[in-house]
């Protein structure tokens, strides 16, 4: 009797998994008005935003996530040029406070009138999506204690360099890794402190940020306790590559690489411990 009893309580565990996995909602084709995202989403095919002045897609809910699947979602922007000037609000995807979500890739989010994704939540991920022609920011993260990683993001910034590829701001506590930035039109990567309370300290690792019209790293004024380790900052066509905004000291520098810095920044290139590039010790030395 025990045996029948456990079997009949997993299978009905089974049953409820397999309810659960049921449950996403599938997406693709076109969308001409914002879409709310209220449980697991996947996408089955490419997505086409003809949504004006809006997000096309926003979370609804907390804890949930969309899951791109190798899937391109289009804006009504253009591939390198903003001919119709910024539309406030037309964003690819937006948290929308919802704490917890998670954008997933693989997948592309490109051309949309003001930034790509916007995150302004806390404890929330984006992982492995490419954002391309956005013409302010490509990734923005407000909130607390957010995960851009594996991302790509080129040719953000079409409208110049008061933006860029991926901007993090908000309460802090995030972690910026394995992120490449790169053909903006701004600087690479910029982290600015909230107007309010002092921020959680960042981690920026592993990054490449080069080839920008702007600054490949920018740490404004305000923005102190960050770590910022083993980033490629390289290429960047406004001196410098590495701009810190504070003292000396504010922000920790480990191994990074790059060719100009200045303000706080340590000089470049900061190489000594950087996989690839560290000295020959012991018998690699013979």
């Amino acid at each position: 009797m025990k045996t029948f009893v456990l079997s009949v309580t997993l299978m009905a565990g089974l049953v409820v998994m397999a309810t659960g996995w049921g449950q996403a909602e599938s997406l693709a084709g076109m969308i001409n008005t914002t879409r709310t995202l209220t449980q697991d989403t996947d996408l089955v095919g490419d997505v086409t935003c003809t949504v004006s002045g809006a997000p096309c897609l926003v979370f609804g809910t907390p804890d949930i996530q969309l899951r791109l699947h190798g899937h391109t979602i289009t804006g009504q922007g253009s591939p390198d040029r903003c001919p119709s000037g910024v539309l406030f609000g037309e964003v690819g995807i937006h948290t929308k406070g919802q704490a917890g979500v998670s954008i997933v890739g693989p997948g592309l989010v490109r051309r949309f009138r003001e930034h790509g994704i916007l995150v302004n939540s806390d404890h929330s991920a984006v992982r492995q999506v490419v954002v391309a022609s956005s013409c302010l920011s490509g990734i923005v993260v407000f909130g607390r204690e957010n995960r851009v990683e594996q991302t790509t993001v080129v040719r953000a910034a079409l409208m110049g360099p008061g933006f860029a590829g991926i901007f993090c701001s908000g309460d802090g506590g995030h972690r910026l890794r394995h992120n490449e930035v790169v053909s903006g039109g701004g600087p690479g990567i910029t982290v600015v402190p909230s107007s309010g309370s002092a921020s959680l300290p960042n981690l920026l690792e592993e990054n490449s940020a080069s080839g920008n019209d702007g600054i490949g790293l920018l740490l404004a004024l305000g923005a102190i306790g960050n770590t910022v380790r083993r980033n490629a900052v390289l290429g960047n066509r406004q001196f410098p590559d590495i701009l810190d905004g504070n003292p000396t000291g504010a922000n920790r520098y480990e191994a990074n690489v790059c060719e100009t810095s200045a303000g706080g920044a340590p000089s470049c290139p900061n190489l000594s411990a950087i996989s690839g590039h560290a000295a020959p010790t012991g018998t690699d030395a013979e």
